[in-house]
């Protein structure tokens, strides 16, 4: 029997796929990855946020990535924003990070990039994404933050999608962190619903 194209029974989410003109299996000849088996690694609908399971290699695609930006950042002596609070913890955020953008991509339906040495450019190639990483209850936005910011918590290999805001949207004075480095924090009720960004306005 031929496998079907749509990832999910969830209209809206095959809706993403065909808007995109990338099916499923696209996205993952792209990725050179296997197709996922369906109920397993598929996004779960929540209320507000979306959980997505990476398969196995998408696990190990995103763990070289991200333990190729910790090894680039350590030969080059670049100092990290925040300082370690236990020796090797930078390895460990680089690479949930990695695994992070690559649940958002999957999501939208989009290739990734696989960056590395990038700075100051979207997280996923061709849109205007921040995708950011943390097990806190808010997502951290930096004053030379453009485009949008998605947050992302979980660990391998679930990945919950808590929702977006615009950078600019982020920067009032209510979520000022007022200490070096200078940055945002907005709580995740704060938050859009991610069903509700137009992938189609967050492209470059």
């Amino acid at each position: 029997m031929k496998q079907e194209k749509a990832i999910s029974a969830d209209p809206q989410t095959n809706a993403r796929y065909r808007k995109s003109g990338i099916t499923y299996d696209g996205v993952h000849k792209m990725y050179q990855l296997q197709t996922p088996c369906p109920q397993q690694d598929l996004p779960l609908k929540q209320s507000k946020t979306m959980i997505i399971k990476l398969n196995i290699n998408e696990m190990l695609v995103a763990m070289y990535i991200g333990s190729r930006r910790q090894a680039e950042s350590i030969y080059r002596d670049r100092k990290p924003r925040f300082p370690e609070s236990v020796p090797g913890e930078l390895w460990g955020f680089h690479i949930e990070a990695a695994h992070a953008e690559l649940a958002v991509a999957k999501y939208f339906g989009i290739y990734w990039g696989f960056h590395v040495n990038t700075f100051h450019t979207p997280d996923i190639i061709n849109t205007i994404l921040e995708v950011r990483w943390s097990m806190k209850p808010f997502v951290k936005v930096r004053p030379d933050d453009t485009g949008i910011v998605i947050s992302v918590t979980g660990s391998c290999p679930n990945y919950e999608i808590k929702g977006w805001i615009t950078a600019e949207e982020a920067k009032q004075e209510i979520y000022l962190y007022n200490k070096e480095p200078i940055c945002y924090f907005v709580p995740h009720t704060k938050l859009h619903d991610i069903s509700k960004l137009n992938l189609n306005k967050a492209k470059q």
